[in-house]
Order: C-alpha cells, then sequence, then structure tokens
C-alpha cells in the first residue's frame, strides 16, 4: 500500500502522509499473516507458471488475497495478477 501511495507522480503523496493514510485504515484492516506453507505454495505455483524475479511479491499477495476469501484482488496492474493462474485471474479487478 505504502509502494503504490508514494510512486505515481500524479498523487504527490509524501512518506508522511502515505503512513498517516495507512495508519488511519489500520482499525479496518484485516492482517493476513503467511505461513511456510503459503510461501512453499507460491514457490510451487511460480515455478510451475515459470515466473521469475519481483512476481514473487505479487504472488504472494495473491495467495494472502487467497487465504482471506476475498471476492476481488484490486490492482493497476491487472496482467502481474493474471498471469497468475485462473484461481488468481478470476479475483482481478482494475479500479480505473
Amino acid at each position: 500500500m505504502f509502494a503504490v501511495l508514494t510512486c505515481f507522480p500524479q498523487q504527490n503523496i509524501s512518506a508522511r502522509a502515505a503512513h498517516d493514510i495507512i495508519t488511519s485504515l489500520r482499525a479496518r484492516m484485516t492482517v493476513i499473516e503467511l505461513t511456510e506453507d503459503d510461501y512453499v505454495w507460491v514457490l510451487e505455483q511460480l515455478t510451475a507458471l515459470n515466473l521469475t524475479g519481483s512476481v514473487v511479491y505479487d504472488a504472494l499477495h495473491a495467495r494472502a488475497a487467497l487465504k482471506a476469501g476475498t471476492t476481488a484482488l484490486y490492482t493497476f496492474n491487472v496482467k502481474d495478477f493474471t498471469r497468475l493462474g485462473d484461481v488468481v485471474a478470476r479475483l482481478v479487478v482494475s479500479p480505473q
């Protein structure tokens, strides 16, 4: 969330403002803890899909979404998530 809030030039959100936004939302968020088995699952999925590099972070977010039982995974990077397989692709929604 911090990276998304602070990386887009058109938003011009400072680190302090991003911190404050995230802090104010914490009461409405649920932290999804990933276990060793979750990490192994992610590595197995990436290996099966022959995906490498920083996609691992998207895959960890997707695993947390699946574990939480979410019905939607909102992202500006639709292609990054839809390549993670059909189960994840069905959750992907672009907020644009």
